[in-house]
């Protein structure tokens, strides 16, 4: 592949600078959360071009959300110099469609309502070579994931063990993908997901009076911080603290000491939510290039996912300061 230039994505960046004043700001989820009524919440959403939603019930709501996210997605990759780039954001959701398949499969349930179309790997595809057991169609990252999660739910009847193995390939495949674009950015954020992905197996495994071996089990290689590091400081809060003292998950970390000592995992996970959407900051202040693709990308999940969060709890009759705790920064 020849190298792609910063300069190649200047259609792209005006694209996206022009996207962004549609997405979700501050203000707009102010007006959502204190709206009279969740109608009213839903028309904040017409000003960001989604036209009306009021008439939706919970599940074509959620597939309109879902239908949403990938447009948006085959619009960048239509347009994006290098399209590894959301192949990298995709991978989250061929994950979730083995854990799906899997689980699905052991309890004796259907699987296809529960499967992403926004996955790389079509839905039907991987559904095929996985009750054939042929995953000579798919790539070896996945092919090798599929085997020793079901191998690991058969022997051992641990759906969260089986998640463990899945999310450990998944970052791996993430990071490959990142090493092999050659993005300083995308690597900077895989590497900080990594250790917020340990951070909060952690404080919850520490909760829950996990030992050494669980922990290494849960343990995601690749980030900033090392899984023998982290194991090492379980017992002591000062050891532990200083290992992100000064890291972007400094904050987050005092959090997650309150919650080891029983406080809330809201405020624990939010923050670490909070110093990924930091990081990505950071290419506001990018003209052009590969960083505020990357950002754009994050942003409309994070766009979705505080919609649904934001309407779910609505209609839950939640207040909006429970709402607002499991909201990230915007």
């Amino acid at each position: 592949m020849a190298r792609i230039k910063d300069t190649d994505y200047l259609q792209l960046s005006a694209y996206i600078r022009a996207r962004e004043t549609k997405l979700l700001n501050r203000d707009r989820i102010e007006r959502m959360l204190e709206a009279p009524t969740t109608g009213d919440a839903l028309k904040v959403l017409e000003e960001c071009g989604w036209g009306d939603l009021s008439s939706l019930g919970p599940d074509e709501f959620e597939m309109r959300l879902g239908t949403y996210l990938k447009e948006q997605l085959d619009d960048i990759e239509e347009l994006v110099p290098d399209k590894r780039f959301v192949e990298a954001v995709r991978l989250k959701y061929d994950f979730h469609n083995i854990k799906v398949l899997i689980k699905s499969e052991a309890v004796g349930e259907p699987a296809d309502r529960l499967m992403s179309r926004l996955a790389n790997i079509e839905p039907e595809l991987l559904k095929a070579a996985y009750l054939q057991k042929d995953y000579s169609s798919l790539p070896k990252g996945i092919a090798d994931s599929i085997s020793e999660a079901a191998e690991i739910l058969a022997k051992t009847g641990d759906p969260q063990l089986m998640d463990f193995v899945l999310d450990r390939y998944y970052s791996a495949e993430f990071l490959r993908l990142a090493e092999e674009i050659g993005s300083s950015f995308l690597l900077g954020y895989i590497r900080l997901f990594i250790d917020c992905a340990n951070l909060r197996a952690f404080v919850r495994a520490s909760r829950l009076g996990k030992d050494a071996e669980f922990l290494m089990r849960a343990l995601i290689e690749g980030g900033n911080i090392s899984p023998n590091e982290l194991v090492l400081s379980a017992g002591s809060v000062e050891r532990f603290l200083s290992l992100y003292s000064s890291s972007e998950l400094c904050e987050a970390a005092e959090a997650g000491a309150e919650a080891i000592r029983g406080g809330r995992l809201t405020d624990f996970e939010r923050l670490t939510d909070n110093a990924l959407t930091d990081y990505l900051d950071g290419a506001r202040f990018i003209s052009f290039g590969e960083a505020p693709v990357v950002a754009y990308l994050n942003a409309l999940e994070g766009e979705v996912s505080t919609i649904r969060i934001i309407v779910t709890g609505r209609r839950s009759g939640l207040s909006p300061a429970d709402i607002r705790r499991h909201l990230r920064e915007v």
